[in-house]
């Protein structure tokens, strides 16, 4: 998870993923996805990233790196907390 603030700088997320990318090699560039209140395609540096919804997360698979902003409140995240 890269946990954004509730502005983020595009391109710092873009160099968040850099460093990503350079130390997990076998990361595959489309294994990225968004959970920001804007559900569109977000660029961070030269990354397209998809949204994907809160609620299908958990189930989505292909997903190894979720950029999630502070505000998250969806409770997925918790599932082990009783």
């Amino acid at each position: 998870m890269v946990q954004a603030p509730n502005t983020p700088d595009p391109n710092e997320i873009g160099r968040a993923l850099d460093t990503l990318f350079q130390h997990w090699p076998e990361l595959r560039k489309d294994s990225v996805a968004h959970v920001f209140g804007e559900h569109t395609t977000q660029k961070f540096g030269p990354y397209n990233v998809p949204y994907i919804e809160p609620q299908r997360v958990q189930e989505s698979k292909w997903i190894r790196v979720l950029i999630a902003k502070d505000a998250i409140s969806t409770g997925w995240d918790c599932r082990a907390r009783k």
